[in-house]
């Protein structure tokens, strides 16, 4: 059995929020949908009922790529007589797709959190369903619920999960699957025009309610604009997909051309295979090795990185050793990383023109950055790194730590890279960049104003 969160030695006792548990999607016919799972290549739980409301679930559980679990709900109603939450009203307006999302976290300190940040919720719930660990013998699987007021987590809503029990949810006889999956990779969701994240979200991203958890654990959130989306899924069949990352992909991709579901390449975002909604409960379901090759990469908005270990991009693998700071050194660092690691370029005549010594000319809590452009050791561009504070004084374990990588040029006079921050919840996202003159570059990381900025070359 691997660990669960409580016992994981990167998580700190005062983490309200640690990271992503399960992924829900609504469906209109359960027994139907869990087929449908069926013939992806993954194993299912039973179809089991939540004890006192009309809704039951049937679930896909993984290992994680952290080895802390996560899994996909899907949900449907049981008897609309006892209330579903707010299912069969969804079902009926949006039809089948993503629900909501399940965060990992403590309820009595979640609770907290949203109060601290103004956030209302409906307090702490208590939800119970039987799983049967071994066949023929159940077990009750306990949960605590934290269900903030949907607005302020829109586009799509999220509540925290607290796990009593589990080692009856992750039974081991649920984390194996035909097709090969071992996690949840990335969530991703196209933002309507013109809409903005909801300032739960906001908090979310800038660290606020985990704590001083140095880096989340599990899969990434990751929000697109509907140009950038439809790079990836020029089809829009649905508005959110769920990115399974799978141990060997050639497999993978065998037994998608054997299952009688209707797939294609990626073209855009991480390498691997794409299943249409109608063949994935309402949601595009992607199958990756989690690699995300230049050739391949679109713009993300921003990005909630509840990365493990990294490749994270928008990857995971395992914290990496990077160091830990204060809540108020992640707030701060993560709006600072976003700003100085937008400094790159790579065509090959710009790229010499850039390598050298950039200042930010933006200021977080006193701190102002020198970055060093320069040729990255993997020839993919030019990577940057902070050499030194111009004003005030890094953080520790920030002198020489490697922002930016693999530059490239996209159209003329604009460049894109990936950015690492350390300890940013915005995570692996795009980074523009614009060549303004000689001497100013202008970039941009995510959609908020904090994100966009420009920096001047040192004599």
């Amino acid at each position: 059995m691997f660990s669960v969160v409580t016992d994981h030695p990167d998580v700190p006792g005062d983490a309200p929020i640690i990271g992503l548990d399960h992924v829900i999607l609504a469906v209109s016919d359960l027994e139907a949908a869990q087929a449908q799972a069926h013939r992806l290549g993954f194993t299912t739980t039973d179809i089991t009922a939540h004890v006192g409301w009309g809704t039951a679930n049937t679930c896909v559980m993984f290992r994680g790529l952290d080895d802390q679990g996560d899994y996909l709900e899907i949900l449907g109603v049981r008897d609309a007589s006892i209330g579903t939450n707010g299912l069969e009203e969804h079902l009926a307006e949006q039809g089948e797709g993503l629900l909501s999302l399940a965060l990992k976290g403590r309820a009595e300190l979640a609770a907290a959190a949203f109060d601290d940040n103004g956030l209302a919720h409906l307090g702490i719930e208590n939800l119970h369903r039987n799983v049967e660990v071994v066949p023929g013998m159940s077990q009750r699987a306990s949960f605590k619920l934290v269900r903030p007021q949907r607005g302020p987590f829109s586009p799509v809503p999220l509540f925290v999960c607290e796990h009593l029990t589990p080692q009856a949810v992750w039974a081991d006889r649920f984390v194996h699957h035909e097709n090969g999956t071992v996690g949840i990779r990335a969530v991703q969701m196209r933002m309507a025009d013109g809409s903005k994240l909801g300032e739960g979200y906001e908090a979310l991203l800038t660290g606020k309610l985990t704590g001083s958890i140095a880096k989340p654990i599990g899969a990434d959130l990751e929000f697109y604009s509907a140009e950038d989306w439809a790079q990836i899924y020029p089809d829009a069949e649905a508005h959110e997909a769920v990115v399974y990352q799978v141990e060997d992909l050639t497999k993978t991709g065998e037994f998608l051309a054997n299952s009688g579901v209707a797939f294609r390449p990626a073209t855009a975002g991480y390498r691997g295979y794409i299943v249409y909604p109608g063949d994935a409960g309402g949601a595009y379901a992607v199958f990756t090795d989690g690699s995300r090759p230049a050739t391949l990469r679109a713009g993300l908005i921003t990005q909630f990185s509840v990365q493990a270990n990294i490749a994270t991009r928008c990857g995971r693998p395992s914290f990496n050793g990077q160091p830990k700071f204060s809540q108020k050194e992640v707030v701060m660092r993560a709006l600072l990383f976003s700003l100085v690691a937008a400094v790159s370029v790579a065509s090959p005549s710009l790229a010499q023109d850039l390598r050298g010594m950039w200042l930010d000319n933006k200021a977080w809590d006193g701190v102002q950055a020198v970055v060093q452009m320069y040729d990255c050791e993997d020839g993919t561009g030019l990577c940057a790194r902070i050499v030194r504070a111009y004003q005030g004084e890094l953080a520790a374990g920030q002198q020489n730590y490697l922002l930016i990588r693999s530059v490239q040029p996209r159209r003329a006079g604009t460049f894109e890279g990936i950015i690492n921050p350390p300890v940013s919840f915005v995570g692996d996202s795009k980074v523009t960049i614009k060549v303004q003159d000689a001497v100013t570059i202008s970039y941009s990381s995510c959609f908020l104003p904090v994100c966009k900025g420009t920096m001047t070359r040192m004599q």
